[in-house]
């Protein structure tokens, strides 16, 4: 993991560094571009737009208004950070969702968005443990809490809900959580793509595994085995390549995977197969999506 963060480091200090915005006015057709054709909301400084127009209907009509004071009380309630320092954070954000995306962020959205039909949600990523990142897909809050800090976050949930709502599934939500000291920085991200491909890839599969078609092939293997001799422990999860019962324990605080347990196993790998294939359609040009994380 330190060895990462120097690269992120080393890549952030290179003159071959560049950083792309989105404008915020999601009704935009310019979209995604380099940081330069932006201008910064001089009040909360988190919103960016490629003109004043732009600027002027995200306020009237998308939301910023609404947001714009909470934005800017959050940031002046946390230690200051430079635009560089943002800057920073918002590559390792990128270089983390890239190393993790297919083998893990899109297994686990295809699985809450199975398990939790038309709940918005977003994937958080905690750097703040000093090992590897740990990623979660939870809910998008709606309760709002009791002091002021706790308000500021509820309208900033319930805003950008709205305008994940609105995206047309160009968007995601991220939250990065960094260690500070003796406590840690949150910073919510949203993740603009120019186009909606993931998302329709992501809507597509949660439509196979409903219908049982993904687990299919899954499911043939373990019948197979089944048929080959007597059923030993693990040999499920062996059967479909995802590990072992006893991996399954280690990360499951010891539990014994019951049948509920080893039926998510092959659909979360069922999934994590379909994106393999997905992200290889990308990285091919059959599908092209540009990614701005703001």
């Amino acid at each position: 993991m330190f060895e990462e963060r120097l690269e992120v480091l080393d890549l952030f200090q290179s003159r071959t560094y560049l950083s792309y915005k989105a404008c915020d006015n999601l009704d935009c057709s310019t979209n995604l571009g380099h940081k330069s054709h932006f201008k910064r909301c001089s009040s909360c400084e988190r919103a960016y737009y490629c003109s004043f127009r732009c600027q002027t209907v995200d306020w009237k009509q998308g939301g910023h208004r609404e947001i714009c004071q909470h934005l800017r009380s959050i940031r002046l309630r946390e230690p200051p950070l430079s635009p560089r320092e943002t800057s920073f954070l918002r590559l390792v954000m990128d270089r983390t969702y890239e190393r993790t995306r297919v083998k893990t962020v899109w297994g686990q959205q295809i699985m809450f968005m199975i398990e939790n039909p038309g709940v918005p949600f977003y994937t958080s990523f905690d750097l703040s443990k000093g090992t590897d990142v740990v990623i979660t897909v939870q809910a998008v809050p709606t309760l709002a809490g009791g002091d002021e800090q706790s308000r500021n976050w509820a309208v900033l949930w319930k805003v950008y809900a709205a305008r994940l709502a609105r995206s047309a599934g160009k968007m995601d939500l991220h939250l990065l959580v960094v260690g500070e000291g003796k406590g840690v920085r949150m910073r919510l991200m949203a993740m603009r793509s120019s186009s909606a491909a993931t998302h329709e890839a992501k809507i597509h599969i949660v439509a196979e595994v409903a219908a049982g078609r993904l687990n299919r092939v899954h499911r043939q293997r373990v019948r197979r085995a089944r048929s080959e001799g007597p059923l030993e422990k693990g040999l499920i999860m062996g059967a479909v390549d995802f590990g072992s019962v006893k991996q399954f324990k280690a990360t499951n605080k010891g539990r014994e995977a019951t049948r509920p347990d080893i039926d998510r196993v092959l659909t979360f790998d069922s999934v994590k197969g379909a994106f393999e294939y997905f992200d290889a359609r990308v990285h091919a040009g059959k599908v092209v999506i540009k990614v701005s994380l703001d």
